[in-house]
């Protein structure tokens, strides 16, 4: 009972108080994806600055943009199967490596720079299980198991293949029994639970145990600034100061047992001196403490998870451990299977008005008194009602004309006059000094009333009113009200947006492309046909602003174009989203003072500063359709959920601290970690920070490499890199989407990289060597082969040819001697032919010589038969002459005939030419005369004779 009064007490004397932190309605960012599990039991940096997050799976690391996950499978004893094991909490060592306490109890290391889980051993007999907690103080760890407190110092060994950490323990343990909830202060103190009843304090110098305080239950002990904090069973927390050794006990609204583990809050940090958060099964809590002493100052206690609504996301509010980025001003809140949240509450984060509209904010300015003018999409107009600016700030419906209808337009213009324009043509100025009121009506050209959307104004240096519309483009006098029509080239029927630059011309976004109107005097010129004569499509321009330095941005669907306003007759750079910019429909530009110009996107905001070729995102927070450039530099934004609101000179980080480091390889889609193969190959040796060279071959010829400079803020980082010698120029891409590389040339490469950041400058040029192997075919023993067998091809044709041709030219002889032969063979033959020809033709005329002498043989012969007077004595010696011949003519058919020498058998016969010819002529002579010629002569008329001789004469 007195125990209760006291409690009762302290509530009614401390009564928290619940309120809203400035920068917790906002979104936080939720990563859930490649988070193992998404069950998160503790969250340490580690001391490159790399995250560490301990998980169902294992340990994964995180360097911004992606998780690195290292899987923990093992058996906790020779019996069980090796699975997953969950770890429970992770810490660095003295010695670089990272000690791990398991779930289900136990203790193992893990090499970072190797990536690989490294066994515990001892010297004794103790089981793993027995392991509930450790913590490291000056060299020496101590293991809390369920026996007592051991010191043991532990030593990395390496015996054959197996690499492990042996651990000397001391022989008696410092404190029996059942030790849990281990903490030190760094220094010579010990503070833990035995038996989950008393809180213990040993002195490691003295070596002397005391007891803190007794309790039912101790489920977690929290050492932060010289004050240890005790959860109990249920939900309140004891804080009590070592140092005077008072407690006070604050509760927490939850009252559920967990189920899960008995200890509802589940992690505590420290913001500062006076601010703690806490996590727990019901959500996140911040504790703050007015004065320095915790025991006895007010405290305000904020439940900062209570509600979906502030930030328009589910965030798991089973919560199991925090971490506080004290240099980036974030606190990581790990979550019971909602992966990890991420609360940016530094000065760059934006903040956001606490009142909620019931329609969306469209339009705002601020006027000279710096009340908040705002235009809503139900055709409502809001103003603030207080001319200073807050998170507080509350808008009312601004009454001061009646009857207004449709959807309004606002404009501030240069001589602070408001200007609002309906969809109805109807038009009203605003004097915010004394509040006076004009309203008039626009005019066709035909003087009637003009039913037109009103889209833009723009009030030049002039002093003359533009107004854009659905039915074109509209010059008013400010104070006359007269409307002339401006008459625009081709199909223009809508007029979006219309700026002036630094040198009075007017630029006007049409639904046909950018125009630009020269006037002189009364005369206007319209000018312009930027899009076909740089090759783009001739779309609406929705936006258009002119920033200090006088350049002139014109925004399309997905493109946005720089002109440079000295040089207005061409587009200086074209953004595109390969190009530059990083998401499209910007709907609003604005600069701020320290040079940047920022852009209202789909996505969120974007900035560029003056010279640079790209945008950078700077928050995702939802369409932000309308922006207002404050008196204070502030810039405020109306986005989906209503108005947010940040100071641009807080987003300029110390560029000059960031580093840039390889995180991260992937190989065909694939995270590689160190001392895995791929397709036969160990690409990484060690951890890709510490991994000096790249090596890839042919087979894994397709890999992407991510780098991070270890900054988790908002603001978007890119990555300016170029691989020498096939690049010359530099490229720039976001930092989070990583190199690619694909089907690169084999051969060596040194990729060379830096940051570049918003405000132009470029961190340090880090130079990674690289080298892309060749297929097999593509070594130098291959070349080394090629050339051998080049050599032994080409000694082989040598000697085939040589062989060739050598038979070629034995076949040549053989054939020109056939050739000899055969030609000897046709002469030959030929001969032979001829001398046939030659017996032919002599057989012939000795035959035909012959037929003469038998004629002449055979009549004189006839005759002797029939007489035998003298003239047979001539008829016997024309027979014996005759005959004569007749045996020289076969004589020389014989000689002819015989192949022997023609022209000597020839000369045998005795007689010469001119006796044959003799011989001849007597024998025709005596053959006249032995037949006798008879001739007949008939008339047959008068002038026709007929004579007819013997034949035979």
């Amino acid at each position: 009972m007195r125990k209760f009064f006291f409690l009762l007490l302290l509530l009614t004397v401390f009564l928290p108080s619940y309120s809203i932190d400035t920068h917790w309605d906002l979104e936080p960012q939720i990563i859930k994806n490649g988070v193992g599990n998404n069950t998160i039991y503790h969250v340490c940096y580690g001391s490159e600055g790399f995250m560490w997050f301990s998980t169902d799976k294992g340990i994964s690391r995180y360097d911004g943009f992606r998780f690195r996950d290292y899987p923990l499978i093992m058996s906790v004893d020779s019996l069980s199967t090796p699975l997953h094991q969950a770890v429970k909490t992770l810490k660095e060592g003295s010695d670089g490596l990272f000690y791990a306490s398991l779930y289900q109890g136990g203790i193992t290391c893990f090499d970072k720079e190797m990536e690989k889980f490294l066994p515990v051993r001892f010297d004794r007999s103790l089981k793993l299980k027995e392991i509930q907690d450790f913590c490291w103080n000056d060299g020496s760890l101590y293991l809390a198991t369920s026996h007592g407190l051991f010191e043991s110092r532990p030593i990395r060994k390496k015996e054959g293949k197996e690499d492990f950490v042996y651990c000397i323990l001391n022989p008696e343990p410092l404190i029996k029994g059942k030790i849990t909830n281990l903490c030190t202060d760094g220094k010579t103190n010990l503070y833990f639970a035995v038996d989950r009843e008393k809180v213990i304090h040993y002195d490691l110098v003295t070596k002397r145990t005391s007891v803190i305080r007794e309790y039912d239950v101790v489920n977690r002990l929290f050492l932060r600034q010289g004050y240890l904090w005790i959860c109990r069973l249920w939900n309140d927390i004891v804080c009590y100061d070592l140092k005077s050794h008072k407690e006070r006990v604050v509760s927490l609204e939850g009252g559920d047992q967990p189920d899960f583990s008995n200890s509802y809050v589940t992690d505590m940090v420290m913001k500062d001196k006076q601010t703690f958060y806490l996590t727990t099964w019901d959500g996140l809590y911040k504790l703050h403490f007015e004065n320095l002493n915790l025991c006895e100052s007010p405290f305000t206690l904020t439940l900062l998870t209570q509600g979906e609504r502030a930030f328009h996301s589910r965030i798991e509010n089973k919560m199991t451990s925090l971490l506080w980025d004290n240099r980036q001003q974030i606190l990581w809140v790990g979550t019971f299977g909602g992966g990890v949240v991420k609360f940016d509450i530094s000065d760059s984060m934006y903040s956001r008005v606490r009142q909620n509209f019931k329609s969306r904010v469209d339009g705002m300015v601020e006027d000279a008194k710096g009340y908040i003018w705002l235009t809503v999409t139900d055709g409502g107009i809001m103003r603030s009602t207080t001319p200073s600016f807050s998170m507080d700030t509350h808008f009312e419906p601004w009454k001061k004309v009646s009857g207004l209808s449709g959807r309004y337009h606002i404009y501030k213009g240069k001589d602070g006059n408001i200007w609002l324009g309906n969809n109805f043509g109807e038009i009203i100025s605003v004097n915010p000094l004394t509040e006076d009121v004009e309203s008039f009506q626009l005019k066709n050209s035909e003087g009637g009333r003009m039913q037109a959307v009103v889209h833009c104004f723009c009030l030049d240096s002039w002093n003359r009113l533009w107004v854009g519309t659905s039915n074109g483009l509209v010059q008013v006098d400010p104070k006359t009200h007269g409307c002339k029509n401006i008459k625009l080239p081709g199909e223009i029927k809508n007029v979006f947006a219309i700026t002036e630059d630094k040198e009075g011309n007017v630029w006007v976004g049409t639904d046909k492309g950018l125009k630009r109107i020269e006037t002189n005097g009364d005369q206007i010129r319209v000018e312009g046909n930027y899009e076909k004569e740089n090759g783009l499509e001739e779309a609406g321009v929705r936006t258009l602003y002119v920033n200090n330095y006088n350049q002139i941005y014109a925004a399309y669907l997905n493109v946005v174009i720089r002109i440079d306003g000295r040089e207005k007759d061409k587009i200086e750079s074209v953004y595109t989203l390969q190009s530059g910019l990083t998401d499209g429909h910007v709907s609003c530009m604005v600069d701020d003072h320290i040079g940047n110009t920022w852009a209202g996107n789909n996505v969120g905001v974007m900035t560029i500063r003056n010279g640079q070729e790209a945008f950078y995102s700077y928050l995702s927070v939802g369409n932000c359709s309308a922006v207002c450039r404050l008196n204070d530099g502030r810039l405020l934004w109306a986005n989906s959920w209503g108005l947010i609101f940040f100071d641009p000179s807080a987003t300029k980080g110390d560029s000059g601290k960031k580093h840039l480091m390889l995180t991260d390889v992937e190989v065909g889609g694939e995270t590689v970690l160190a001392g895995e193969k791929r397709n036969g190959q160990m690409i990484l040796a060690v951890s890709p920070e510490k991994q000096e060279k790249l090596v890839f071959a042919s087979d894994n010829n397709d890999f992407h490499l991510f780098f991070s400079d270890l900054r988790y803020g908002l603001a978007q980082r890119k990555i300016a890199y170029r691989l020498l010698p096939a690049d010359k120029e530099w490229k720039m891409i976001p930092l989070a989407e990583g190199l690619w590389f694909n089907g690169l040339a084999a051969g060596k490469y040194a990729l060379q990289a830096k940051l570049v950041f918003p405000d132009g400058k470029e961190g340090e040029v880090i130079e990674i060597p690289l080298v892309v192997k060749g297929k097999w075919y593509q070594t130098i023993w291959a070349y080394i082969m090629y050339v051998l067998l080049l050599g032994g091809l080409s000694y082989f044709f040598y000697s085939y040819f040589r062989k060739k041709d050598q038979r070629k030219q034995i076949h040549r002889d053989r054939e020109m001697i056939l050739k000899e032969n055969l030609n000897l063979e046709k002469l030959k033959q030929e001969q032979k032919k001829e001398i046939e020809a030659m017996r032919n033709r002599l057989l012939m005329l000795f035959v035909q010589e012959l037929r003469t002498p038998l004629s002449l043989i055979i009549a004189p012969l006839k005759e002797l038969q029939k007489d035998d007077s003298q003239t047979s004595q001539l008829s016997l010696q024309v027979a014996y002459r005759n005959s004569l011949r007749m045996v020289d003519a076969c004589d020389q058919l014989l000689a002819v005939y015989g192949q022997g020498n023609m022209e000597s058998k020839l000369e045998v016969a005795p007689y010469s030419v001119d006796k044959m010819i003799d011989s001849s002529l007597f024998g025709v002579r005596d053959l006249l005369k032995c037949i006798p010629l008879i001739s007949i002569a008939r008339r047959e008329s008068r002038r026709r004779w007929n004579f007819m001789w013997t034949k035979r004469k």
